[in-house]
């Protein structure tokens, strides 16, 4: 009999989290959960499980939030620092731009929203734009009542708009507009109990705009 006792030379072994899900993503063939530090995958077709980490090839331990792109049959992960992965066909793309820019006071991604070929990270500066077919940083729009940034906590589309749950309240602007990255061009939605309070949370069912006051 040959036994391994441990890991080949050279290789690593992880010793992660895997029995928690703070995040989660579903495409068409896979769930992804992401546990804090790692991934989780479950292929729904074999049923089977999978784990992705620092040792496949992430970037980075600490992930706060993913999302999937089923348009492009990508993976979106963004880690604590800001760092942003691609995940394609089992291919890992970095973008480190977020990470590397200054930006004064906090600086994080709360949520990711994706629609056609673009993601749409909700941030704690404003909206950051990334094009997952060039696999880089398409724009960076600014919802909010003035030139002071408003933290972003999430986003949402419908009727050729975008709606931004911030934590001055929820504004909306056409999708179409090319001038986004001034926040002159969104409009605060002023029907709501609390018109300027903290927006975690939106989702647009039909013709009706669902919210959630922190």
């Amino acid at each position: 009999l040959h036994l391994k006792g441990q890991t080949p030379v050279g290789s690593w072994s992880d010793h992660l989290t895997y029995n928690t899900a703070k995040s989660i993503a579903v495409g068409s063939e896979q769930v992804y959960s992401s546990t804090g530090s790692s991934i989780i995958v479950y292929n729904k077709e074999l049923a089977e499980l999978k784990k992705m980490s620092r040792i496949n090839g992430l970037t980075e331990t600490g992930i706060n939030t993913i999302a999937w792109s089923e348009e492009n049959k990508t993976l979106i992960i963004a880690y604590t620092s800001t760092n942003v992965d691609l995940v394609k066909n089992s291919i890992i793309y970095n973008i480190p731009d977020i990470d590397r820019k200054y930006v004064p006071g906090k600086k994080e991604i709360n949520r990711i929203r994706t629609s056609g070929k673009y993601a749409f990270l909700a941030c704690s500066f404003g909206i950051v734009v990334v094009d997952l077919i060039k696999r880089e940083i398409y724009d960076t729009w600014k919802p909010g009542a003035g030139a002071n940034n408003a933290e972003v906590w999430d986003i949402t589309f419908g009727n050729g708009k975008i709606y931004a749950a911030t934590g001055n309240g929820v504004y909306s602007a056409d999708i179409s507009n090319p001038g986004l990255s001034y926040f002159g061009s969104w409009n605060l939605i002023n029907n709501l109990p609390d018109p300027t309070g903290k927006y975690t949370t939106l989702i647009l069912s039909g013709s009706r705009l669902f919210v959630n006051l922190s």
